[in-house]
């Protein structure tokens, strides 16, 4: 098997420094076999406003091949001393702002459901590096923040991933709220989402409209007890927007046994329209909601066609 290395050359422009770029450090790294993806987290924490994070990442294969990938967040404009905290917070171009959630959140929960929480947790440990309270080691800092993670693929991302899909539904997002895991080493957001459509049926679950489902996505907005302010956010993977009404491919992975948004293939339905919410997939943004439709269903098939099974 051709083993995958990922380097990271990154670049941090703080605003009151109009000299060279600072080096970032890379905070941490995972591997996502699942969805098969590396990604790097990155934290500002320099005390300063910051304009951009300008990576650049290399795949480097043991065979000599290294294909570059370069990515980029946001960049001020020439003259801008204060960075727009509201663009920053959506991290791709049809992104609402994260879910936000408490660092210490005592909700009571049901047994099932606090079982649920920790084989989902458990699945995604050390994702981050402890998460602790930014203002106890630097009281003096910025009161918010944000850690980007930096994710690229080894092959193309399947806009249509019917056959890895447990799932797939027209819904409407009621709501949403972050959390992190109990050994403070992953970010999620749980989305409750309405049921409007059923496209592809998950055996196990038996989704109808008008039913409701929870939907995760890595990231969210994070309070802590101090009052600082840190968002988590995946470079170019959206948020969706409550209210909005989207189409998802929604996985399962094993032993999971809730949904998780596919990457780069949730779209949201607006006026007869589609807008990606993750920018790989922006291909499909303005196609007319027919055609799209009928891709979604002619993928569907097709994976009916191969195993069996009915939509």
């Amino acid at each position: 098997m051709t083993k995958l290395y990922l380097f990271l050359l990154l670049f941090i422009l703080p605003v009151l420094s109009r000299g060279s770029p600072l080096p970032g450090k890379a905070a941490n790294w995972h591997d996502d076999t699942i969805k098969r993806g590396l990604s790097v987290q990155v934290t500002n924490n320099s005390q300063k406003e910051i304009t951009a994070y300008d990576p650049s990442i290399t795949l480097k294969y043991t065979d000599g091949s290294t294909p570059s990938t370069p990515s980029q967040i946001q960049q001020a404009p020439p003259g801008q001393t204060k960075i727009d905290h509201n663009k920053l917070r959506k991290p791709s171009k049809h992104s609402a702002e994260p879910a936000k959630g408490e660092f210490q959140d005592n909700q009571i929960e049901l047994a099932p459901d606090q079982e649920r929480r920790q084989l989902r947790e458990s699945r995604y440990k050390d994702a981050y590096p402890e998460i602790k309270d930014p203002a106890d080691t630097n009281p003096g800092g910025p009161t918010e923040d944000y850690t980007y993670s930096f994710v690229d693929y080894a092959g193309k991302v399947d806009p249509f991933p019917a056959s890895r899909s447990a799932a797939v539904v027209i819904g409407t997002v009621l709501g949403g709220k972050a959390f992190v895991s109990k050994d403070h080493t992953f970010v999620y957001s749980d989305f409750k989402v309405r049921v409007d459509q059923v496209l592809k049926q998950d055996p196990s679950a038996n989704l109808t409209v008008g039913g409701l489902l929870v939907a995760m996505k890595q990231g969210g907005t994070i309070h802590f007890p101090s009052g600082h302010v840190r968002h988590f956010l995946n470079n170019g993977h959206g948020m969706p927007a409550i209210g909005a009404q989207y189409l998802f491919f929604l996985l399962k992975p094993d032993p999971v046994p809730e949904y998780e948004t596919a990457i780069g293939a949730v779209y949201e339905l607006r006026n007869g329209r589609v807008y990606a919410l993750d920018d790989v997939s922006a291909e499909f943004d303005g196609v007319s909601e027919p055609e799209f439709l009928g891709k979604v269903q002619a993928a569907i098939a097709a994976q009916s066609a191969r195993t069996g099974a009915k939509p």
